[in-house]
């Protein structure tokens, strides 16, 4: 009996479209079992006396069985990320205690990971052969005893994000970099996301690296290829100060006196704060009628509103975790038939040119509107990047990531265990 257990820090009840769901749907239907122990997020107003207990979650879901953790240590999602933007004096010293909560998070991390592992442990039944998808070092970290037990056969390492990226302390960064490269090191398999993250970990002694790129629905997203250039641009995805939304806006303000008809779409969640930021750079800028702000929608408004756009937008900021990312949002777009404009220099920019399916630059203002304008200018230019766009998407469904993913998972059963894994220096 082949059972499948899914370890992850991503909240994926609260979730709707990360890799993980997907990996659920699909590898689901090849296993006999499938269980999956995930760490909640932390729930907004809590107390801080509320943060030293724990509680734990079980449900099931199409033959899923779900095990949600809340660990101690386990605050408000995004409280930390928040302190540590702050701006002016008052702002930096609460930019100083967000620092130091973050060094701290060290003890968040182990105490997530302790919690996750002993679910899991839970989960497990004599007899089964388990194979573990950990997502990030920490689920690797939480399943190494497990394996240590004998408990589960292989251990793959999802790679699916560059996680000092997330951490804002150099102590708490460093200590992220080396879980990385000993997570790499001590799975049997490990599974980037993308060029740029494999590239960061090939070579790792002990280490077996390979791509299991970002996929999508190609067919969810299916749109016919535009004739005609459209300056109606459109985002979908979080909403923070890395996403460039705040480009994009200086973009459609030099835009729209040439282009009054140029617009911009948003989709997706923003914490509160920055929104009222945006919001007033909005009407600084005086674009309230040319901005729709429609927040966290259903994939079925999503994929209505991208059939209608005219160009997608993944112009992040250069920051280290966008450089490395490989968002879905880019091959939706790509699968809408949409052409996309996207950060030069990152894992998305390459994908683009690769496709052909848009174009690159920098992520200002002026390098948007220029990249809109030659769009909108050279209809054929247009019409060429529309079509690129199903055809890389086709080649990136779902069905066939994780097919593929399956049969290099499949070949962990058919080979002897790596003996000593556990002792590779990292």
């Amino acid at each position: 009996m082949k059972h499948l257990l899914v370890l992850t820090t991503l909240d994926v009840r609260g979730r709707r479209n990360n890799r993980e769901h997907h990996v659920i749907r699909e590898l689901s239907r090849r296993f006999d079992r499938v269980t999956v122990v995930y760490r909640q997020r932390g729930a907004a107003g809590r107390r801080l006396g509320a943060l030293i207990g724990s509680g734990r979650t079980q449900g099931s879901e199409d033959g899923v069985r779900y095990i949600g953790v809340d660990p101690p240590l386990n605050p408000p999602e995004g409280t930390v990320r928040a302190l540590t933007r702050q701006e002016g004096r008052a702002g930096g010293m609460r930019r100083g205690l967000g620092l130091v909560l973050d060094t701290i998070a060290i003890a968040r991390d182990e105490v997530s990971l302790r919690s996750l592992g002993h679910a899991a442990r839970k989960a497990l039944r004599p007899g089964e052969t388990t194979i573990c998808e950990a997502f990030g070092p920490w689920a690797v970290r939480a399943a190494l005893p497990l394996r240590r037990d004998g408990r589960i056969a292989a251990l793959v390492y999802v790679d699916r994000d560059y996680e000092p990226g997330f951490v804002t302390s150099p102590l708490r960064r460093g200590w992220a970099a080396r879980h990385e490269r000993s997570a790499a090191a001590k799975a049997d398999l490990t599974l980037s996301i993308g060029r740029r993250l494999a590239a960061r970990l090939n070579g790792i002694p002990g280490a077996r690296v390979d791509l299991s790129p970002t996929g999508v629905d190609s067919a969810f997203f299916a749109g016919r290829p535009r004739e005609e250039p459209r300056p109606r641009l459109i985002f979908v995805g979080r909403v923070a100060p890395w996403s460039g939304i705040e480009e994009a806006l200086d973009a459609l303000a030099l835009l729209r006196p040439d282009h009054p008809d140029a617009r911009l779409e948003i989709f997706g969640p923003v914490e509160s704060l920055y929104r009222d930021r945006l919001a007033a750079r909005v009407g600084e800028l005086g674009l309230a009628s040319a901005v729709d702000w429609r927040g966290d929608r259903p994939r079925e408004e999503v994929a209505a509103a991208l059939a209608e756009a005219g160009i997608g937008l993944a112009t992040f900021r250069p920051h280290p975790l966008r450089l490395h990312a490989a968002p879905l949002k880019v091959l939706e777009y790509m699968a809408s038939a949409l052409p996309v404009i996207a950060l030069e220099g990152s894992e998305a920019g390459d994908l683009v040119e690769r496709s052909g399916a848009g174009l690159t630059t920098a992520c200002s203002g002026a390098g948007i509107a220029a990249a809109v304008r030659r769009l909108i200018g050279e209809p054929q230019l247009y019409r060429d990047c529309a079509r690129a766009g199903p055809a890389t998407a086709r080649a990136h469904d779902w069905g066939r990531i994780l097919a593929r993913e399956f049969e290099l998972i499949s070949t962990l059963l058919d080979s002897d265990p790596v003996p000593d894994r556990e002792r590779v220096a990292t």
